[in-house]
């Protein structure tokens, strides 16, 4: 009995001691293995959806973070609508006319029985006051000075001045462009008459009822005629003695609307599906593929890189936009939002303005 008590004891004496041992150091007894973190795969940089124009013009502004682009690739670079711009008291649905500074600056020409003149610094919206007349038109000229007209009256913008042109005196409806030809000389095209201001003075050429003009290097002017007139829409060639001819029988292109003249001297005719150029011999029709072939082109605009962009639709407000690139016409992407007019600024950037707001853009690579 003795023995047996010993051996119990033994036993309990060796597990207290084991006890001990393992809290004051020793060998511990094995516990759970947690189990493994997991771990996060660094993000890749997320490559922006492309969204259509008339989408981010809904939202009245572009999302933070990485550049939007449309669903043809071209850059937004700000989008300014009345939905993100309500407070600022912009009338943006109204607007007649954009034209960018030669230091970037965008300015708005407004229409509406309260026309107003505003400016965009890249940061802020000023409303100009001092201008001499109520802004219809705008247009940036060779030497990067802004203009203004209104009926058949401009005004130059430069160093915050402004100079008023020519006086004009007479009633010739609205503005409708301005465009810059040789020696200096300023063209503004009004409903009734298309007029020349150079060193001379004041020239009017009328008999029929202008709606945009081109000049040429040579001071030649080529002049759509408008919808209004009672001949119907044609070509006018002004040569620069003043002589004047109908050349719409020359152009193999239906209602002609739109006109522009490339850095190489090539003028440009826009009408029912496409574009005509003409290289002073020789007309050449290119047509728009798709939709756009149904419309028609009613505002041209040269690129800085020379590139020819078109506004087809049912004018004065269009619904395609398109890129010539000397060879084959392109099409972007103005979504739902109908595009009005286009600007160039002097890094190649382009401003649309729509019905539902005013988008910056760099256009897309060629593809």
């Amino acid at each position: 009995m003795a023995a047996s008590r010993a051996l119990c004891l033994a036993l309990l004496a060796a597990v207290w001691l084991a006890g001990c041992g393992a809290a004051a150091g020793g060998s511990p007894t094995a516990t759970p293995i947690p189990p493994p973190v997991p771990t996060r795969t660094p993000a890749t940089a997320r490559t922006p959806t492309p969204v259509s124009l008339a989408t981010r013009l809904a939202a009245g502004q572009l999302p933070p973070g990485a550049p939007a682009r449309t669903t043809t690739g071209d850059e937004l670079l700000a989008v300014f609508a009345e939905a993100g711009l309500g407070a600022a008291g912009l009338p943006l649905r109204q607007i007649a006319a954009v034209a960018v500074a030669a230091d970037g600056e965008l300015w708005l020409a407004t229409g509406g029985s309260e026309p107003r003149l505003l400016r965009f610094d890249g940061s802020a919206w000023r409303e100009e006051t001092a201008s001499p007349l109520p802004a219809q038109v705008l247009a940036r000229g060779p030497d990067g000075a802004l203009w203004a007209a209104a009926g058949c009256d401009a005004a130059r913008y430069s160093a915050g001045r402004w100079e008023l042109a020519a006086p004009c005196g007479q009633n010739t409806g609205r503005a409708h462009a301005i465009d810059f030809g040789p020696q200096g000389s300023v063209w503004l095209t009004t409903d009734f008459a298309l007029h020349r201001i150079d060193a001379q003075g004041r020239r009017a050429f009328d008999g029929f009822y202008p709606l945009r003009a081109a000049i040429t290097p040579d001071g030649a002017a080529w002049v759509t005629r408008s919808p209004l007139d009672p001949a119907d829409p044609g070509l006018v060639a002004i040569d620069p003695s003043g002589a004047t001819r109908d050349v719409t029988s020359q152009l193999q292109l239906q209602n002609p609307l739109a006109v522009a003249v490339a850095p190489d001297g090539t003028l440009w005719v826009g009408g029912t599906g496409g574009a005509a150029s003409f290289d002073g011999r020789t007309w050449r029709v290119y047509p728009i593929d798709g939709r756009a072939a149904e419309l028609r082109v009613h505002e041209l605009a040269v690129a800085p890189d020379g590139d020819l962009w078109a506004i087809s639709g049912d004018a004065p407000v269009g619904s395609g936009l398109a890129r010539f690139d000397g060879d084959r016409w392109e099409l972007h992407d103005p979504g739902a939002a109908a595009v009005g007019g286009l600007t160039f600024a002097p890094d190649g950037s382009l401003w649309l303005t729509t019905e539902a707001g005013v988008v910056h853009l760099r256009p897309a690579q060629r593809r």
